[in-house]
C-alpha cells in the first residue's frame, strides 16, 4: 500500500487527499477512464473539437490521468511533443510514444502549472475543472491561459453533473439530489462547466466556442447509450461510500435503489451533457 501522503484509502480504494473530485485514482479507475475515453471517441468520432494549430509543435494535456487521449494524439501528430500533467502517477513511464512526457506535480497549488510563460502551442484539459472549487477553477483557468502561446489554442472538456431525462424518475432525482449535496459539502459550483466561453474571453481567449454533446445513458439510446450503462455501473460503484450515507441506505437498500436507476435510464431516456469550449489566445 502506498505511503504518498497525497493519498488517502476508504474501503480498500485510494483517493487524493483533500481533492474535491469524488472518484478513486488507483488501478481499477485507470481502466475505467481508459474505457470511458474510447466510448467519447466513439461518440464524437475525434479527438478533439477544436481546429488544430498550423504546424503544432507543442501540447500540453492537463490533468491528464493515464495519459491515453495524449498518447493517441502523440501517435497521429509525430512532429508535436506532448506533456502530460496530473496530480497523482497514473501514466506509463516506459512504453509510449517517444514524443510523450509526463509530469506529476499539484498544479492547483499556489505555485500553478510548472511551465514558463507561453510555451505551449495548444493546452487540452478534460474532466477537471468539474471537480474543482470555484477559486481552484479561476486559478487553474489563469494558469493554462499563461502558458498558451499568443495564437495557441484552448481546449476544455467538461461533464455537466447533473443527469438528465426526457421524463422524471424517483431513483434519477434522488441521484441528482445526493450528487448535487455531495458537491455542496466540498464547495464545488453545480453550474460551473456549463458555460466557459465567458471566463475564457475574459481572460483574451476570443472567438470561443462552446459545443454541447447529450449522450444517452440506456439501451434506449442505441449502441452508444448501450455502451454507457458499464460506465454508469462503475460510477455507482465507486461512488458508494459517498453516496450511500448521503441516501440514507444501507447496503441491500442501496444495491436495490441502483437496480432502480437501471431501470430509469432506460424508461426515463437518460443522458449525460458534455461541453467542449475551445478559442483562441490572443
Amino acid at each position: 500500500m502506498s505511503t504518498d501522503p497525497n493519498l488517502a484509502w476508504m474501503d480498500g480504494r485510494r483517493y487524493l487527499q483533500d481533492e474535491a473530485r469524488q472518484v478513486p485514482k488507483d488501478n481499477s479507475d485507470v481502466d475505467r477512464w481508459t474505457s470511458m475515453h474510447y466510448l467519447w471517441k466513439l461518440a464524437n468520432q475525434k479527438n478533439h473539437f477544436c481546429p488544430l494549430p498550423e504546424a503544432m509543435s507543442s501540447c500540453l494535456d492537463v490533468g491528464c490521468g493515464n495519459g491515453v487521449w495524449m498518447m493517441e494524439m502523440a501517435s497521429a501528430f509525430p512532429g508535436c511533443h506532448f506533456v502530460g500533467i496530473d496530480l497523482a502517477p497514473e501514466a506509463p513511464t516506459t512504453i509510449h510514444p517517444r514524443n510523450c512526457t509526463f509530469d506529476t506535480g499539484d498544479f492547483l497549488s499556489g505555485a500553478g502549472l510548472p511551465y514558463e510563460d507561453e510555451s505551449f502551442d495548444m493546452v487540452h484539459m478534460r474532466h477537471v475543472l468539474a471537480w474543482q472549487t470555484p477559486s481552484h477553477a479561476d486559478r487553474l483557468l489563469d494558469e493554462i491561459v499563461r502558458v498558451t502561446k499568443r495564437g495557441g489554442r484552448i481546449e476544455i472538456q467538461e461533464p455537466d453533473t447533473i443527469l438528465r431525462s426526457a421524463t422524471p424518475g424517483i431513483h434519477l432525482t434522488q441521484y441528482n439530489n445526493a450528487w448535487i449535496t455531495l458537491m455542496k459539502q466540498r464547495g464545488l459550483d453545480i453550474g460551473l462547466t456549463r458555460d466557459l466561453r465567458e471566463p475564457l474571453l475574459q481572460r483574451g481567449v476570443e472567438a470561443s466556442y462552446c459545443e454541447r454533446i447529450s449522450n444517452p445513458v440506456g439501451r434506449w439510446g442505441g449502441p452508444v447509450g448501450g455502451l454507457w450503462i458499464p460506465e454508469a455501473a462503475g460510477v455507482l460503484k465507486v461512488m458508494r461510500p459517498r453516496l450511500q450515507p448521503v441516501l440514507g441506505l444501507d447496503s441491500v437498500g442501496y444495491d436495490g435503489w441502483v437496480e432502480g436507476c437501471f431501470n430509469e435510464f432506460e424508461r426515463c431516456r437518460a443522458y449525460m451533457d458534455f461541453y467542449a469550449v475551445w478559442g483562441t489566445k490572443q
